[in-house]
C-alpha cells in the first residue's frame, strides 16, 4: 500500500496543544510542512497561525503579520530564545525552592549565634 500524499490541507490539521511549548508545535509544523511538495507562503502562514495557541507570538503575527514564512521563522527564534529563558528560570526557582533539594556543600547560610 502506497502511503498518502500530503497536501496543503494537512497543514490545517496541525494544533499546538494547550500547554504545549512553541518549540515542540513548531518542530510538528515544520514535519508537516516538509511532507509537501510546494507550498505557497501565504498558506503556510495561514495555516500556522491558524494552528498556534492565542499568546504573545500569535498576538504579536496578529497585529505585524509576516509576509514569508522564512520572516515567520527568523520572529519565531527569538520567541524560542525567551520561552527557553523562561523555561529555565523557572526550572531553577523551583529547584531553589523546592524542600526536597539538598543544599549544596559549602553554601549553607550561617547565623550569628551557631
Amino acid at each position: 500500500m502506497t502511503p498518502t500524499k500530503k497536501t496543503t490541507p494537512n497543514l490545517f490539521q496541525v494544533y499546538q496543544h494547550a500547554e504545549e511549548f512553541l518549540r515542540g508545535f513548531m518542530a510538528r509544523f515544520n514535519e508537516a510542512y516538509i511532507k509537501i511538495a510546494q507550498v505557497h507562503d501565504s498558506v503556510a502562514l495561514a495555516a500556522f497561525h491558524h494552528g498556534l495557541q492565542p499568546g504573545k507570538f500569535f498576538d504579536s503575527l496578529s497585529l505585524s503579520p509576516p509576509v514569508t514564512f522564512t520572516e515567520l521563522l527568523t520572529r519565531a527564534m527569538s520567541y524560542l530564545w525567551w520561552e527557553d529563558l523562561d523555561r529555565g528560570r523557572k526550572r531553577s526557582a523551583s529547584e531553589a525552592f523546592s524542600p526536597r533539594s539538598e543544599e549544596p556543600a559549602g553554601k549553607r547560610l550561617r547565623f550569628a549565634d551557631e
